[in-house]
């Protein structure tokens, strides 16, 4: 308690900040045979702090180079067929005797059970019941689930049985059928037809609070613009913290960079879950090798983002930027009002206030300090390959 309560007061004296535990650079045992009371006592230690900037490169009136997100009608257009597919629906079809075609106008309902393909080619293990069954409806075109069951059901007839061999594909929620080759048999009991609602005022006021297809297009064009102008937003604020990280000078500790890919690592468990693995699945994912391989792989990222962190916090304090405690308040409220709408009106148990009010203070001041350098930075838009540049601003 003695060693820990100075090492304490030294950091406070010189105003640092402990980035990981000290190290005791003197030996214990000789530290307490040449303890006397009432006598001073001295000893080394050696701690990792907190760095602070050495030098920030000037950055007012910024230039930097971002990718515009243009609006195009054709996005229009793609976001009313898909809300209309959306809304679609299947009849029985007339064309009962005939083959079934990949043409996307159709829909096959198939009963089907699956087995795991073997690397000779043989049937293994049968896959889960959730991934088969009776009835089950087969859109005929593209983006369908599985890889290659459009094309193997494709010129089958009502009551015939076919093997199909697919793929599951690798971003597929159950672990275990990530890119797993497998069989099933198929049988083709029914062909339906698929009806796309009509872009008339009788489904502007089925899917939405508008009466007119007027008013709805021009409601999901409004919003498809704003879209465009927050994505191009935030490319720009990507390009300006670029620009921070390439200004800023500061010497970071290996341990400061590791707990950075740690909580990099931790968000990526976390998705994991968020996407329904459970315990056993993710458990093989995070093996301190797979860590290792992670950290090589995140480094340079980690070191980037940090760089970022403190060249924002070393303009705020030049500038005199600060989150008020109501631009914190507010956002921490809008903070608890989601967490309680997706857990039933309670705070999830693992909610530390404290740590979601330093969170949010941190991206408040971030925000402060780029909407500060973007008032005043030369930004240069470059539309993605394919699109015509837009035209150069008029001089004035």
């Amino acid at each position: 308690a003695m060693v820990a309560e100075a090492i304490e007061w030294a950091l406070e004296r010189e105003g640092k900040r402990a980035v990981a535990k000290a190290k005791m650079g003197t030996d214990p045992a000789k530290m307490i045979e040449g303890f006397k009371p009432g006598q001073p006592m001295s000893f080394e230690v050696s701690i990792e702090v907190w760095p602070a900037v050495t030098a920030m490169a000037e950055y007012e009136n910024l230039g930097v180079v971002a990718e515009e997100e243009p609006y195009t009608e054709t996005l229009l257009r793609r976001a009313l067929d898909e809300l209309r597919d959306q809304q679609s629906y299947s009849t029985p079809s007339s064309a009962t005797s005939a083959a079934i075609t990949a043409d996307g106008a159709l829909v096959a309902v198939v009963a089907m059970r699956g087995w795991a393909l073997l690397p000779d080619g043989s049937r293994g293990p049968p896959l889960p019941a959730i991934q088969g069954g009776e009835d089950v409806e087969v859109r005929m075109g593209e983006g369908v689930f599985l890889e290659g069951l459009v094309e193997g059901v494709e010129g089958m007839r009502v009551g015939e049985l076919r093997e199909v061999e697919v793929r599951f594909p690798d971003y597929t929620p159950r672990m275990e059928l990530r890119g797993v080759k497998a069989v099933f048999e198929v049988e083709l009991k029914e062909v339906k037809e698929r009806v796309v609602p009509a872009l008339d005022d009788k489904f502007v006021a089925a899917v939405s609070s508008f009466y007119t297809v007027d008013e709805f297009v021009a409601d999901i064009r409004e919003k498809l613009t704003a879209e465009a102008r927050d994505i191009t937003a935030r490319n720009v604020a990507r390009a300006i913290e670029a620009k921070i990280a390439e200004l800023v000078t500061v010497d970071l500790p290996k341990t400061l960079l590791e707990q950075q890919v740690q909580v990099k690592f931790a968000n990526v468990v976390a998705e994991l879950k968020d996407r329904g693995l459970n315990e056993e699945q993710i458990k093989p994912l995070i093996t301190p090798e797979r860590f290792e391989v992670f950290k090589m792989e995140n480094m340079e990222a980690a070191t980037r983002q940090l760089k970022v962190s403190f060249g924002i916090m070393e303009i705020a304090l030049r500038e005199g930027l600060e989150p008020t405690e109501q631009e914190v308040e507010d956002q921490l409220t809008i903070t608890r009002n989601n967490l309680r709408r997706q857990n039933a009106g309670d705070l999830p148990p693992g909610f530390n206030e404290d740590m979601a009010r330093e969170r949010i203070s941190a991206q408040v001041l971030k925000t402060k300090v780029l909407e500060y350098l973007m008032k005043d930075a030369k930004v240069t838009l470059q539309r993605p390959k394919g699109f015509p540049q837009a035209p150069p601003p008029a001089e004035p």
